[in-house]
């Protein structure tokens, strides 16, 4: 697994929330489910143009994907099954909001530029969902680190890799279209870079 200092820095954060979450008696899928109304909420604003409570409801539903792994680490509440809660909740809430920021604009590039990401995406999510499985089976996890530098593998890894904190970003799109639009194409080009990888390892698989 990639370090990503961003993602470290987040995770820190998330961990006074988890313990307050902890000790009101919630589960890690409460967490979830309360991120996923959130996330429906905001995209409901959006829809009305009310760019207000669409960040606040967007940016809380998404720090709280942090929470909800870090609570289920701090109960020993973790699963290893491929179809996890947090996971598809996590997908399907990428959707709802993406979705509703192209309801809003309402513009045919936007459309376009979303149809492509998502064929990108979920072919993103099938190809890494399927090399994970097969790398951890196999004990086989290329290291496909390019830089002995720990800086520039942050840098790298912040920037050209799609993670969590990658989504951040969409707090920007409310801006106008056009960003909107940009940040569809970098959001693109970063599931089209992390889907090489999987590509090649699987298709050297399926030749054997």
């Amino acid at each position: 697994m990639k370090f990503n200092f961003l993602q470290h820095i987040l995770y820190k954060i998330s961990y006074p929330f988890a313990f307050i979450f902890s000790s009101l008696g919630l589960t890690p899928n409460n967490i979830t489910c309360l991120s996923f109304f959130l996330c429906v909420f905001s995209g409901f604003f959006i829809i009305k143009n009310d760019h207000e409570f669409f960040l606040i409801c967007w940016y809380f539903s998404h720090f709280l994907d942090y929470c909800d792994g870090t609570l289920a680490r701090m109960t020993n509440n973790t699963t290893k099954i491929l179809l996890r809660v947090d996971h598809l909740s996590d997908l399907i809430k990428l959707q709802i909001t993406l979705i509703s920021l192209s309801i809003y604009y309402s513009n045919i590039g936007v459309w376009i530029c979303l149809s492509i990401f998502n064929i990108i995406f979920w072919i993103s999510e099938v190809l890494s969902e399927q090399y994970k499985f097969e790398s951890k089976s196999s004990n086989k996890i290329p290291n496909n680190s390019k830089f002995k530098s720990k800086v520039l593998k942050n840098i790298y890894n912040i920037f050209f890799s799609f993670d969590g904190h990658s989504l951040f970003l969409i707090g920007l799109t409310i801006i106008n279209s056009k960003v909107f639009i940009i940040i569809l194409i970098y959001y693109s080009f970063l599931l089209l870079k992390r889907t090489y990888t999987p590509l090649i390892y699987l298709s050297r698989n399926f030749r054997k």
